[in-house]
């Protein structure tokens, strides 16, 4: 395959809100696959359960998925704060350039991985 073939990613939602209901953790997600969009990378969010990404990711690597560097990003305010995320006016720098970095990782990932798989994938 090209360095141009398409790539899809997955965002894992982990909201305390069930869907339809809005969700700062939703809207992140939908953010971060807006970044991907920059290196080729179309996506979808899946959403339902709350789990903490430490034991979603480790769940995930045990059954044999790959996980990017910095591959999560979260909005807990400042300091705990109770500010909800879809109340901003605009997205912090920190979990701006989180999900910008998200992305990156997570595409140049992909596409190694894509040249280079494991041994007996």
């Amino acid at each position: 395959m090209t360095e141009t073939a398409s790539l899809r990613a997955l965002a894992l939602v982990c909201s305390l809100k069930p869907s339809p209901a809005p969700s700062s953790s939703d809207l992140i997600a939908r953010q971060v696959l807006d970044e991907p969009g920059k290196h080729g990378v179309t996506g979808d969010v899946v959403r339902g359960a709350h789990k903490i990404t430490a034991d979603l990711f480790q769940g995930l690597n045990d059954i044999g998925f790959t996980i990017p560097s910095q591959g999560g990003t979260y909005w807990n305010d400042e300091a705990m704060g109770s500010r909800d995320y879809m109340d901003l006016d605009e997205t912090p720098e920190a979990v701006a350039s989180t999900t910008a970095t998200l992305a990156e990782n997570a595409a140049h990932l992909a596409r190694a991985l894509r040249a280079t798989p494991y041994p007996g994938s």
